[in-house]
């Protein structure tokens, strides 16, 4: 591994400086405004309200979890449910492909939805 992968020395502020002084130079409320907005387009393309929440949280079976890392979205799974929460390195295509990824599971189920509710966290 290169040493530019390596994990950061454990102490080592730097990486924790620079994230701050790039979220300080973007503004919270402005990093705040376009992760809600991408998991609003989420919510929306889910057919669910939108929220004020960057963190979109769905009943879904194992499909849905294997079938979103399978398309390079990084998802949390637990207690039958699977958690998106975008972020600055996101956008409106990596959105789509976690949707089309979902709408695939549905497909490939027969007709039986692998996302049964969802809801988001407020």
């Amino acid at each position: 591994m290169p040493a530019s992968s390596s994990p950061p020395a454990a102490g080592d502020s730097k990486p924790a400086l620079a994230a701050l002084e790039l979220i300080a130079s973007i503004g919270v409320a402005r990093v705040h405004d376009h992760d809600v907005a991408l998991a609003n387009r989420l919510r929306a393309g889910l057919e669910l309200a939108p929220g004020n929440s960057a963190i979109v949280s769905l009943r879904a079976d194992a499909r849905a979890g294997e079938r979103l890392r399978a398309a390079g979205v990084t998802v949390s799974t637990r207690a039958g449910r699977i958690r998106i929460s975008p972020h600055l390195h996101n956008g409106e295509a990596d959105i789509d492909r976690a949707l089309d990824a979902l709408r695939a599971v549905d497909t490939a189920g027969g007709g039986q939805p692998a996302v049964t509710s969802a809801g988001s966290s407020e």
